[in-house]
């Protein structure tokens, strides 16, 4: 039987069931075989699975050589694809890079690259790609030094230095980039070694129109209609990388009925939260999320139209986010579907009757759920006004900046009331006034993301709180932002410096 291996960017897929219009009976909805998904480690791969599911007999020998084949970069998978060190990732992983070792008069990103022999690749500083070459399990070690403190804070203690440890050992050992991986919600601990590639040169990126082609949308869904890729090259000792695992290209494709699996650096996963985690995260966590990514990335798109001039920065800002915000929105979307929450209950109903059947389990975990239920009790008191005041660049509008900078200068001005201030200090100051104000601003953008942020304090603390009140009265929206601006000075310089006379 053949078989195809695919490394790239590693995609969840969540694929949920909605189902709408229909009561949920709690007693016929049970928690099924791979609720916790079929993504695995290389650590415990589930090679009895492999075999009577696909009749695909996977030995040692394959898992090393995929595993040696994939490759992580900073925020992203790549793979080698030839012995030479050839690499394949994604285009938007190649993006930043693009930009930084761009040329005078060029643009990488609107034009391309391609290095028609090796002496033409160019080389990105500070890049590098890690290999992971060794895997041990240190779960015993781990253990151990958490059982020896006579309190929690000393088991931890104990725990995070036995982990230093463990890095500095492996790292004496081996010479590699060691670093601890904790699985399973901290049931199994890891030391993972990487061999470090720290020469690394592009190759080939397409323009972007034929990279992104059909927008985000294709993009994500059918990438096969656009050319979604980029090459680089591992060197070592200023030569091509002889790399003896790498995944081969097929002429043929991937025929029907083959398995093909996916090798990449995926983020962490959440699928052992309890219910009172998940429920949290549904009503809190990703409620705000999905409310910032969907307004910001629904707007652009407005704007575009309304502001046609700018339409192409507004594009750029879509495509940065525009993961981010489906990621967002399907997990979300995942946490209130009932059908889904309904089986996650009966998973969680199982594995608490098997813990309390258990006198060792009982005595150790029993209490666990409804600790950390009181405590998601407690933090719905907090966590919504956290969440307003946490400061999240990609959303805040300059406003915020600009008025903490000016609430900074004033304080520091009133420090100084009472002293004489010369004609340098008074220049100084105008000086500083005048930083504060951006000599690039898009009102429009920053209208937009304001109106954005003010339904978001809404949101999190109440039409009824007194600072709500304060900044925008009963106004929501754009009528938020006329509001707070007609009301306030900060976004006048003019008035500023008049006031500050």
């Amino acid at each position: 039987m053949k078989l195809r291996t695919i490394s790239n960017f590693f995609f969840l897929l969540c694929v949920f069931i909605s189902i709408s219009n229909a009561q949920i009976i709690s007693d016929t909805v049970k928690a099924q075989k791979f609720d916790t998904g079929k993504m695995w480690s290389f650590d415990y791969p589930p090679v009895q699975y492999f075999k009577e599911t696909y009749g695909f007999d996977a030995n040692e020998s394959w898992f090393s050589d995929v595993r040696l084949s994939a490759l992580r970069l900073r925020n992203c998978t790549s793979s080698f694809v030839s012995g030479n060190g050839l690499m394949m990732t994604n285009h938007h992983c190649a993006r930043t890079i693009l930009e930084h070792i761009k040329k005078e008069g060029e643009d990488l990103i609107e034009n391309g690259f391609f290095a028609s022999s090796v002496s033409e690749e160019r080389k990105i500083p500070n890049s590098y790609a890690d290999q992971l070459v060794m895997i041990k399990d240190v779960t015993d070690e781990i253990t151990k030094a958490m059982q020896t403190g006579s309190d929690d804070n000393e088991k931890a203690k104990n725990k995070n230095q036995k982990i230093k440890e463990l890095e500095e050992k492996y790292r004496q050992d081996t010479g590699l980039i060691c670093e601890f991986v904790s699985l399973f919600n901290g049931a199994k601990f890891s030391i993972y070694g990487y061999k470090r590639y720290t020469d690394i040169r592009l190759v080939f990126a397409p323009d972007m129109s034929i990279a992104y082609f059909g927008g985000d949308f294709d993009n994500f869904t059918y990438p096969r209609y656009n050319l979604d890729c980029a090459f680089f090259r591992a060197y070592e000792n200023d030569k091509p990388a002889e790399t003896k695992n790498y995944f081969r290209f097929s002429l043929n494709g991937i025929q029907p009925g083959e398995p093909i699996f996916t090798i990449g650096n995926p983020g962490t996963t959440q699928r052992l939260k309890t219910i009172a985690q998940l429920e949290y995260m549904r009503d809190v966590t990703y409620r705000n999320r999905a409310f910032l990514y969907d307004n910001y990335y629904n707007e652009l798109e407005h704007l575009k139209s309304v502001d046609p001039g700018h339409a192409d920065e507004y594009e750029k800002i879509r495509v940065e986010i525009g993961n981010a915000q489906k990621v967002t929105e399907s997990i979300y979307k995942g946490l209130n579907d009932p059908y889904l929450m309904t089986r996650k209950a009966d998973f969680q109903k199982k594995l608490q009757i098997a813990v309390i059947s258990n006198p060792d389990l009982k005595e150790k975990y029993g209490m666990v759920w409804e600790n950390i239920e009181k405590t998601r009790t407690e933090m719905r008191k907090i966590g919504p006004k956290i969440e307003a005041i946490r400061i999240r660049p990609t959303f805040e509008s300059m406003y915020f900046s600009m008025a903490k900078k000016l609430f900074n200068l004033a304080g520091e001005l009133n420090k100084q009331k009472d002293q004489k201030s010369d004609s340098s200090a008074q220049a100084k100051i105008d000086s500083t006034i005048y930083s504060i104000y951006p000599q690039k601003f898009n009102k429009l953008l920053e209208d937009t993301k304001l109106g954005i942020q003010a339904d978001y304090l809404r949101l999190n603390l109440g039409s009824e709180d007194s600072l709500i009140r304060k900044m925008f009265g009963d106004k929501t929206g754009s009528e938020a932002v006329k509001y707070i601006l007609s009301h306030s000075i900060f976004s006048d310089r003019d008035k500023i410096n008049k006031k500050r006379q």
